[in-house]
């Protein structure tokens, strides 16, 4: 029988209130920022002692398997992108997207992805000598990384437009796709980040329904699934002229 996604959570809970060695365990993602729907999954993010670090992973893999049992798993190769521990499970005879995604993070580090203005409020299971309390955004870090960001994209930009533009003329239709949304889309998100969002400015396509304006999402719909051929030339020219004018504004402010 299939669990519902309020009884994963209720089994998540009574097992990290059982378990004082876990320091802090919250909840992220959508119920951090209260956006849940029938298709979200579950981010617990925990924190614990370095040394328990594979502890938690046992703990958490042993409740699962008392549930129902974990049909798949994966958990990620480290260094992972954010420095954390971090693994996703799948449920047997649950739909593919109610999983688990953990991320266990030491007491030691530090991006514990608690600032509310990028991450939500925290919905708080244990908090075990008030950690997860205090964590105020950076403005200045995050500006100096937006700066070199833009400054990124206007150095690069000029050059991986061209290796699409070269892709297309050959009639390599699989890279040109592959290398348009890597080299032209992804940067033209970033700049409306930047625009838009400036705290969450390096989310890429996360959140955009609630980050971007409508009329941003609509010409990013738009741009987004191109046929080969002239419509592939037709939106490579206006997500072009896109990038360009918004880098221009960017470097004249």
């Amino acid at each position: 029988m299939s669990i519902s996604r309020e009884q994963l959570i209720q089994a998540v809970r009574d097992m990290v209130a059982g378990e004082p060695w876990i320091l802090a365990a919250w909840l992220g993602g959508s119920d951090a920022s209260g956006r849940t729907d029938p298709f979200s999954d579950v981010d617990l993010q925990l924190i614990v002692d370095d040394q328990d670090v594979s502890r938690a992973f046992d703990g958490i893999e042993s409740m699962l398997e008392g549930i129902g049992g974990i049909s798949h798993s994966w958990k990620v190769a480290m260094p992972t992108w954010h420095g954390h521990d971090q693994a996703v499970y799948m449920l047997h005879e649950c739909p593919g997207h109610r999983c688990l995604d953990l991320l266990v993070m030491k007491r030691s580090s530090r991006g514990w992805f608690l600032e509310k203005e990028r991450h939500g409020d925290p919905v708080v299971m244990v908090d075990r000598g008030g950690l997860l309390q205090g964590h105020e955004l950076d403005r200045d870090e995050i500006r100096q990384r937006r700066i070199e960001m833009l400054a990124h994209h206007a150095r690069s930009l000029p050059v991986l437009m061209e290796v699409v533009e070269k892709a297309m003329v050959r009639g390599h239709w699989v890279e040109v796709g592959i290398r348009y949304h890597a080299h032209v889309l992804r940067p033209l998100i970033d700049l409306m980040r930047c625009e838009h969002c400036p705290d969450r400015f390096d989310f890429a396509d996360r959140y955009l329904d609630r980050d971007l304006p409508e009329t941003e999402r609509s010409l990013l719909e738009e741009l987004a699934l191109p046929a080969k051929g002239a419509d592939f030339s037709r939106v490579m020219k206006k997500a072009r002229e896109e990038i360009e004018d918004r880098l221009r504004r960017f470097q004249s402010q």
